[in-house]
């Protein structure tokens, strides 16, 4: 809505809610999560109802229902989860793992685990391409984005990123929570 912002509270196992109004910021409420989460990338639901935080600790992907400020569902996922971004449709979740090489696919329907997808080192930031097609996973210690297909849930092609041949690994992709990572550089 333009008004509310969403805020991970990392080592405080909450989600902070703040207004925003002419400029001003104001803490509204705090949704607590199951301890051990350390809460760090968030994703809400296009209709605004649901927010989908991972829990880096945990290994989990928290459900919160927005209107009840409560987990309604904690599933496994990869391990240290890093962000998530939510499919066009709305059905699916993909967590990258920062601990684990991978992004773990979320069936949101039913809050299962249905796919785990093998990435470069380190995958951090997501970004959906506009039609929902394509998944890009910037690789925090490698020199590459993985372009994942969503519909076959498998990688497709890397992007080498190296800005100068023959780059340590990692010295590129990563990712700074004021540029927007990957997102910055794909149209």
């Amino acid at each position: 809505d333009g008004q509310t912002i969403y805020a991970s509270a990392g080592g405080n196992e909450h989600i902070q809610k703040y207004s925003f109004t002419k400029g001003t910021l104001r803490l509204q409420s705090e949704i607590l999560l199951p301890v051990g989460s350390f809460p760090a990338g968030l994703a809400i639901n296009p209709d605004g109802k649901r927010l989908y935080v991972t829990g880096n600790l945990s290994g989990a992907l928290h459900v919160v229902d927005l209107e009840s400020g409560r987990v309604t569902a904690s599933i496994r996922v990869g391990a240290k989860p890093y962000t998530c971004v939510i499919s066009k449709d709305a059905t699916e979740a993909y967590v990258s793992n920062w601990g684990g090489d991978s992004v773990s696919v979320v069936d949101l329907k039913s809050n299962r685990l249905i796919h785990d997808i093998k990435v470069r080192h380190k995958p951090n930031d997501l970004l959906m391409t506009s039609d929902g097609g394509r998944l890009l996973v910037a690789s925090g210690n490698w020199n590459t984005v993985s372009v994942i297909e969503t519909a076959r849930a498998r990688v497709v092609e890397e992007i080498d990123i190296a800005l100068v041949p023959n780059s340590l690994p990692g010295s590129t992709p990563n990712t700074r929570p004021d540029s927007g990572g990957c997102a910055a550089a794909w149209r």
